[in-house]
């Protein structure tokens, strides 16, 4: 009886041994994991923020036609896009607005 009783326990420490040693490794390789998707994000994150920063200094002027009225949008991605939505906004407004007086 104490032979086996020996043999449970040194079992029972190795099975928390192996348990504790699996936990460790399992921990250190999703710290990695998430070092690595960090900084892969970040990688991506820096190529996007160029990506921005060459549009928005590569952007040329460009003539927008709608309706038979035309407009041309200068400056920057930013700027374009506002003249862009302001055109818009005239070409609503002259859609909208009856050509006669009611």
């Amino acid at each position: 009886m104490a032979v086996g009783s020996n043999g449970s326990r040194y079992d029972n420490n190795l099975g928390r041994d192996m348990v504790t040693i699996a936990g460790g490794i399992g921990g250190a390789v999703l710290i990695t994991s998430g070092i690595t998707s960090r900084e892969e994000a970040k990688f991506h994150q820096d190529a996007i923020n160029e990506l921005g920063q060459s549009l928005d200094l590569e952007m040329s002027p460009q003539v927008v036609e709608f309706e038979n009225q035309s407009t041309k949008l200068t400056g920057n991605m930013e700027q374009q896009f506002q003249q862009w939505r302001a055109f818009m906004a005239r070409m609503y407004e002259l859609e909208s607005t009856p050509d006669k007086a009611l």
